[in-house]
Order: structure tokens, then sequence, then C-alpha cells
């Protein structure tokens, strides 16, 4: 009964507090941490209160009979290590760029407060941390693509048919010219291949050993995206190397027929590492990865975010300046160090070659609105993924 009385009240003020937060995050794009840190307190207190009573059942043999039943000794256990897996989590994604601090502290929260509301407490799932990125980061994508290509779509449309022609033809050109360029990039092609060979071999280890191995590869999906940005750092080098060597092992795979099975697993991969990619771009592209802006220099300032290729300017115009003053480069932008050796830099009359003065940044779309979608629909499926939603209607239409 406590627990219920408490996730009423938990989720009633956790939703006042999360529309405050959707509606600052739109307008300014900043989450503020007083936001967060009242979150935490809130769900800080439920927890402690549901501690306390658990602790004066097992220890002091008293009972409240307004407030029974009490959560098992198990559940709290459970729950941190839920919680150092949401922090884990949440600071990889944050490292990675994916998104900034405020969406990180952010998701911790909610990952914290769903164990608390979501019915039937004590036995919430242990991988809840997955289910919540799943359903953030799936919903999020798929409706940035379908954005992405209603605007294509429209700009065609709007445009005559000559003009429709010739965007076409650029459009395919920029594609020969970006697969050109990604055939002078073996580490893509590394990274490519390795990510599909990871998930033929998930699907040839759960049809191989299904009565030993219960894989889940929709969880296993959204744990690739915690892990892929650190796997494919790891091929921007030697891309030659890994290339060669997955080339020798697929011919040595080829004469024997386990081998050839798992090549075949691997092709499959494609059907995975294909939707991957692009969900990934998605992501990039819903968090303003891959979209930039010129910005003059009196605007350079803490917090600014540089694009990619701008830092790549600046190593190989100042690769001693780049070394003493960008050894760490931080998710959320310019340090007020940074900032100001950077003017000084472009400023100066004997500034190097390449030209800075052109400063490319890039800023991040407002996120808060789909992470408190994600955790509205995870306590709606009760800590499941969303494609359970995908089974039932495929059971309804089979039926």
């Amino acid at each position: 009964m406590l627990q219920l009385i408490l996730s009423i009240l938990l989720a009633a003020c956790l939703s006042v507090l999360f529309l405050r937060i959707v509606r600052e995050d739109n307008a300014s794009g900043k989450i503020r941490n007083a936001r967060i840190g009242a979150g935490l307190a809130l769900v800080g207190v439920a927890v402690l209160l549901l501690a306390l009573q658990t602790a004066a059942h097992q220890l002091l043999s008293v009972n409240f009979p307004f407030l029974v039943p009490h959560l098992p000794a198990a559940y709290f256990l459970k729950y941190l290590q839920h919680g150092l897996t949401a922090l884990i989590a949440a600071v990889v994604l944050w490292k990675a760029g994916t998104w900034p601090a405020g969406d990180a502290k952010l998701f911790i929260l909610s990952a914290l407060a769903i164990p608390v509301i979501i019915p039937d407490a004590a036995h919430f799932p242990g991988i809840l941390f997955l289910a919540l990125l799943v359903n953030i980061f799936i919903p999020a994508g798929f409706v940035f693509l379908l954005e992405s290509a209603n605007t294509v779509k429209t700009r065609l449309i709007g445009e005559s048919r000559g003009e429709t022609a010739r965007a076409v033809a650029l459009g395919a050109g920029e594609l020969v010219r970006s697969l050109a360029a990604a055939s002078g990039k073996p580490g893509k092609l590394a990274s490519f291949l390795l990510l599909t060979a990871i998930f033929g071999a998930v699907r040839f280890l759960k049809e191989s050993y299904a009565g030993s191995l219960h894989i889940n590869e929709t969880l296993f999906f959204a744990f690739m995206m915690l892990a892929w940005p650190a796997l494919s750092s790891l091929l921007k080098t030697g891309g030659n190397l890994a290339l060669g060597t997955a080339g020798v092992c697929a011919v040595l795979c080829s004469l024997h027929p386990l081998g050839r099975e798992i090549l075949v697993s691997a092709a499959f991969g494609l059907t995975r590492s294909l939707p991957f990619i692009a969900l990934n771009k998605a992501i990039r592209g819903l968090m303003g990865q891959d979209a930039s802006r010129t910005i003059p220099l009196d605007a350079l300032s803490q917090g600014v975010i540089l694009t990619e290729n701008y830092f790549k300017k600046i190593k190989t115009a100042a690769p001693d300046f780049f070394s003493d003053n960008f050894s760490s480069i931080y998710p959320d932008g310019l340090t007020a160090r940074q900032a100001e050796q950077l003017k000084i830099i472009i400023s100066r009359s004997d500034a190097p070659g390449l030209d800075l003065s052109i400063i490319t940044t890039r800023t991040g779309q407002p996120f808060a609105g789909w992470i408190a979608a994600g955790t509205l629909l995870t306590l709606a499926l009760h800590g499941k993924t969303l494609t359970i939603l995908w089974k039932s209607i495929l059971r309804l239409l089979n039926a």
C-alpha cells in the first residue's frame, strides 16, 4: 500500500516537473540542474520511506496494517544495480557526444523513478535501463526519418521537372562521391563489416544454442547503441589491417560447413546493421550533430559546440595549439578558457595558413520531450520495450 501511495504521489509530482523541464528545454535548449535536483530529491525520499518500511518489518518485526505489503530487501539491491547501470549508460552516451549533460541527467532521473512508480515494483525488469533507451531513441529516430523524408518529398514536389531531375542527378552524384570517399577510408568499411559480423554472430548463437542461450536481439541492438561509439573509434586506425583480416577469415570459413553457416549468419547481419546505421544517423541528425552553422568571432564563447571538421582544421593548422588547449573536448561545448584561447589565435596577424575565421558549430535539438515520452511509454508497457506493441499488432493481424 505504501508503494502504491508513493508511486501515485511521485508520478504526479514528476509529471509537473517534467512538463516544466520540457517547456524550458524547447524554449532555451537548457535543462536546469535545480529541476533535476528536485526530481532526484523526490525519488530519494520515496526510496528512503520504502527502505524504512522494509527495515522496520525485517529488523523490528513492526507492521503497519494500512501500509502492507512491504518490498523485499532484494528489491533495493536490484535498484542499486539498476541505478549504477543507468548512470554508466548515461555517461557513456554523454562522452560519445550523443546527448548533452542535461539530457543525460534527465535520463538518470527517469531511470531511477520508474522502478518506484512501475506496477509490481518488486519485480521490475533487470534490464529496465535498456528498455528505457529503446523506448526513447527508436520513436525519436523513426519520427526524425519520417520528417526528413517528408521534407525531401515536399522539396521535390515543389520544384519543376527539370529542377527535380537536376536534384536527383546531384543526389546520385553525391552518393557516388560518398562511396568513393568510404572506399578511401578503410576504417569506416571495417567498422561496417564488424557491425554486420557482430549481429550475424548473435543470430548464429541464438539459433545454434537456443536451449542454453536466451538472447533478446532487441535489447542487444540497444546495447550496441551504447557500445558502438567506442568500438568504431578503435577502427579509425588500422582499417586496412582489419579489412584484410576480415577477408582472410571469410575465405577460411568458406572451406568448412560450419564456417559457411557462420557466413550465412553474417550475411543475415546486414538486416540488422543497415537499420542500425540508419537509426544511428537519425539520432545524430535529431541531436543536431550533422547540421552546422557559421558564427562570427564575437559569438565564440563558453558552451559553443564546434563541429568535428572545424576541430580537424584547428589540428591541421596549429597542432601545438590544439594539443595544448584541446586535449579534452567536452560534449557540452567549449570551456571559457578554450573559447578565449581560440579567439586569440584566430585574431592573430600571423594566424595559421588555414582559414579558422569561418567558425562552424552545431546546436543540439531539444530532446527532453522524447525522454519524457520514452518514460511514459516504459511505464505503460511495465518496463518492456515497444517491440511488444509490434508483436501484439502482428498477432492481431494473424488472428
